[in-house]
């Protein structure tokens, strides 16, 4: 073996060795990279005192959605990533708020008291271990459901289009008819509301999966473009940039459910949206909402929005002490933070409030029974009310006009305790396990995924209370299957 030969193996075991002391790395960087960095820069950039375990439990609940996303991408696994959808949500509600969120406890009566240290570190190992038992759940399978699936049929593809398209144009022009909702009355009021929201959305999904999928004609482009500023539109005029946000969502999973990445500029550019919205709101409604004045036109509603909200930036903008900068974020925050209320049942539970069992549970019972069948059914935000009531967040007297949801985490802690988290985290992975199955096993099919994506949407509420949770993706699911049925079958796949 000449020089050069024993120069060139060494030189490629030497390279084989690096290889493999990078790969460990390489990996560690992949799945753990964007945790430290992102919990570094809210530990820097925190207005809060952060102890060490809130530090490693906030990154620990980054951690666990960042790795099973890049572990769907890498396995190319089917469906949409819903552990780390739902647990990523988690993090945004009980972590974020560590760094930059408000402290102040949410009792009506006390305007300055904080809440403890401990009582927060405490809500962070509840995120931690409901989104453990999630992850579980997840796991268990009930039933087998790969030899079936939802087609359209095959002898009349145009007119199941047609049909798509009428639903979408339909659907948005119903949304314009506030009034609709009674048609049915007080009894029928909820299902014509998932109606009214339901079908046109799973018309825009279906056309734009169609998009993605580079087959959408002219007029389905066109189409869709109609429905997402007639959603925007309908948002802005009547004060919910919270649709804003859900329609950026749903757009959000069809381009992961596709693409199979994250649209991290579309994300961040409806964060902004809603984040700039949020300064005019609170005038908005009080001009519209808690006044007699409701006869101006839409385009004149939207504009006092807008108009109210850049000069509330203006304003922000123009402080040098950069203070109501950082306290318009804060409250930015505390729009998608449970982390004080957790804290709040933390600290009364069971001392001052005592374990409720299954009371607030009744509604995931209960609420699928029709009010026409029930007038007196009780409603689905009890649960809502009982929090505030019981833990002095809202006097008696303001219900009727604050409605603050805790989500069913906090909810499962007030039934149960440490216990309740961990069964209730562990049933709702089932369920969501089993329709992630239903509808995401054959992810290349258009009507299934489609169908899954509404559920999904609906369960990415993560803070609503258990009863309507589950009552509120059910309906949503049978609503989209009723307005398919005459353009769709199940089939046996051979």
């Amino acid at each position: 073996m000449t020089n050069q030969q024993v120069i060139g193996v060494h030189s490629d075991h030497a390279t084989a060795m690096i290889s493999v002391r990078q790969a460990p790395l390489t990996k560690l960087t992949t799945y753990f990279g964007v945790p430290c960095i992102v919990t570094g820069m809210l530990l820097f950039t925190s207005v809060n005192s952060v102890s060490l375990i809130q530090i490693i439990a906030s990154f620990a609940l980054l951690a666990f959605p960042w790795v099973s996303y890049r572990r769907w991408v890498k396995r190319n696994k089917p469906g949409l990533p819903v552990f780390a959808l739902i647990a990523g949500l988690h993090w945004l509600y009980f972590a974020v708020a560590v760094f930059w969120g408000n402290r102040l406890i949410p009792v009506w009566y006390l305007t300055s008291d904080r809440t403890s240290d401990d009582a927060v570190t405490a809500v962070l190992f509840m995120a931690l271990l409901g989104v453990v038992a999630f992850g579980l759940g997840l796991r268990i399978r009930l039933f087998q459901f790969s030899s079936w699936t939802i087609a359209r049929r095959k002898s009349d593809e145009k007119g199941f289009w047609d049909y798509v398209r009428l639903l979408l144009i339909s659907g948005v022009a119903f949304s314009y008819l506030p009034s609709a909702i009674y048609l049915f009355g007080e009894s029928g009021r909820n299902w014509m509301l998932a109606l009214q929201s339901t079908v046109p959305l799973f018309a825009a999904v279906l056309l734009l999966r169609k998009y993605f999928q580079g087959s959408a004609t002219r007029l389905d482009q066109a189409l869709i473009l109609f429905y997402v500023l007639s959603r925007i539109l309908t948002g802005l005029g009547s004060g919910w940039s919270g649709s804003i946000f859900y329609l950026g969502l749903a757009i959000g999973l069809v381009y992961l459910l596709e693409r199979r990445r994250i649209p991290t500029i579309a994300l961040i550019l409806v964060l902004v949206a809603v984040v700039f919205l949020q300064t005019g709101k609170s005038e908005f409604r009080a001009q519209y909402w808690y006044s007699d004045n409701t006869n101006d036109a839409l385009f004149d509603r939207i504009n006092f929005w807008l108009e109210g909200s850049i000069q509330e930036w203006q304003e922000i903008l123009s402080d040098p002490t950069g203070e109501k900068l950082i306290d318009q974020l804060r409250s930015s925050i505390l729009r998608v933070s449970l982390l004080t209320h957790a804290a709040n049942v933390y600290e009364q539970t069971p001392e001052i409030v005592p374990f409720q069992g299954g009371k607030l549970y009744e509604f995931a019972i209960i609420g699928f029974i029709p009010r026409f069948v029930w007038p007196d059914k009780p409603s689905g935000n009890d649960a809502n009310q009982f929090y505030q009531v019981a833990y002095s967040v809202t006097p008696e007297g303001r219900l009727y006009s604050v409605s603050i949801a805790i989500g069913y985490l906090i909810e499962a802690y007030i039934s149960f305790g440490w216990a309740g988290i961990v069964a209730i985290m562990f049933m709702i992975g089932i369920m969501i396990g089993t329709l992630n199955r239903v509808f995401f096993i054959h992810s290349t099919e258009l009507i299934g995924p489609s169908i899954g994506i509404i559920a999904v949407l609906s369960l990415l509420r993560v803070e609503t209370q258990m009863g309507l949770y589950v009552v509120s993706t059910i309906q949503s699911v049978i609503v989209t299957l009723l307005i398919l049925l005459p353009t769709v079958a199940l089939r046996r796949r051979r």
